[in-house]
């Protein structure tokens, strides 16, 4: 009696697309919240809430109308500067249990502070770039001064503060206002955003109701690429540069028989990125030879993955000679979001089996509104082939490939 080993061999063909929005193309950097809290003292203080999520770039704006050197305890500083106003700019990456953030100032008087929560971002060396110069006056027209990024995925950051009893109407260069609060009736904050797809030089400029001292600061942070992607990696996260999977072996028999095999293992995950704009995707698997390949010994010796004659045991019209017939069942598999994601949105395929010129291709996942800027792995996929009786003992292969696309 002849032992035959089956096996099959994933040929992973990872899909790059970049989607083009209606608006600018910019990886998804979320805003996920933002506070403001004003004080009369040498600190203020603010709270996210919720909790920061994890790896998120969180951003903190303080402001005094007094000639102050201002801090906040684990935050980096991005842009600080002492006058009349003073104002600083910092950040951090989020390990996901920041809620309080605190700035103190040398000086007392009136402070403002705002923090800020976004996804969607690098979280190595996440700043870009800031502004070289100060950025002050005083009048009602409030210049963030300039930047000239050097990363290509941008999100601008302009905040500004005005010792007036005013209100931003405005935030020039399609910046986007975020805040906009005054703290008694001596200092005005506000902040606005950006994303951008190509290095350049930005600048905004913010028109305040009513003319007074001024400070203006702008910051560039570095996004995640824009890319929808599909891989097969390690427990560590590390692509797999050859990955396979082993079907249980089978000995020769008169009979058809079924062999069976699981897709996707803790060394072997399946995993699923999504920095694009589109919420939508839909990950499938085909055999990479097309509907007319089949399973082969590397000589003579094939047998089919997509005949359903006798129930996948037969050999039916098709151009081959031999019968047999490739099932996977994703509904039984394992979804497991890579945290701060969610699952919603995703959902598993149904158990279906290969049929040429019918089915060529099976859906392994696909997302309708799933959460941006995420990643899922997904392993346990069932796979169960039929073999046609009396076939010759050896090891075969099979090519399949992933296809991930945009929807």
């Amino acid at each position: 009696m002849v032992l035959r080993r089956v096996a099959v061999l994933f040929v992973l063909m990872p899909m790059f697309i970049a989607l083009v929005p209606a608006r600018p193309a910019h990886a998804v950097a979320s805003l996920i919240q933002t506070k403001t809290a004003v004080a009369n003292a040498t600190t203020v203080a603010v709270a996210f809430s919720p909790t920061a999520g994890i790896n998120h770039l969180l951003i903190a704006v303080c402001a005094s109308r007094v000639n102050a050197t201002l801090s906040i305890a684990g935050f980096t500083t991005a842009k600080r500067e002492a006058g009349t106003p003073s104002q600083g700019i910092f950040y951090k990456i989020s390990a996901g249990t920041e809620t309080t953030v605190t700035c103190t100032a040398t000086a007392s008087g009136r402070m403002a502070i705002h923090i800020y929560e976004y996804s969607g971002n690098l979280t190595a060396a996440p700043l870009d770039t800031v502004n070289a110069t100060a950025s002050t006056g005083n009048s009602r027209a409030v210049a963030s001064g300039s930047l000239t990024t050097t990363n290509a995925n941008d999100m601008i950051f302009a905040a500004a503060s005005i010792n007036s009893n005013s209100t931003f109407s405005a935030w020039s260069g399609t910046f986007t206002e975020r805040n906009d609060f005054k703290s008694g009736t001596q200092l005005h904050a506000g902040a606005a955003d950006r994303y951008v797809a190509t290095t350049g030089t930005y600048t905004s400029t913010a028109t305040a109701t009513v003319a007074g001292a001024w400070r203006g600061q702008i910051v560039a942070f570095k996004l995640l690429p824009i890319q929808l992607t599909a891989d097969i990696v390690d427990a560590a996260g590390v692509p797999v540069v050859s990955p396979s999977t082993s079907f249980s072996a089978a000995n020769f028999n008169f009979s058809c028989q079924t062999v069976t095999a699981t897709l996707g293992a803790a060394a072997q995950k399946l995993r699923v990125s999504n920095t694009t704009a589109t919420p939508g995707w839909l990950l499938s698997i085909a055999a990479t030879g097309g509907p007319t390949t089949t399973w082969s010994d590397g000589g003579t010796n094939t047998y089919d993955f997509n005949d359903p004659t006798g129930a996948g045991c037969t050999d039916g019209a098709d151009v081959d000679t031999t019968g047999g017939q490739l099932t996977v069942n994703p509904s039984v598999g394992t979804l497991t979001p890579v945290a701060p994601c969610l699952a919603t949105g995703v959902t598993k395929g149904a158990s279906s089996s290969f049929s040429q010129g019918v089915t060529d291709s099976i859906t392994l996942l696909s997302a309708v509104g799933a959460t941006l800027n995420c990643t899922w792995d997904f392993t346990g996929i069932s796979l169960s082939q039929k073999i046609p009786g009396e076939q010759l003992g050896a090891s075969y292969s099979l090519g399949l490939t992933l296809t991930l696309i945009a929807q």
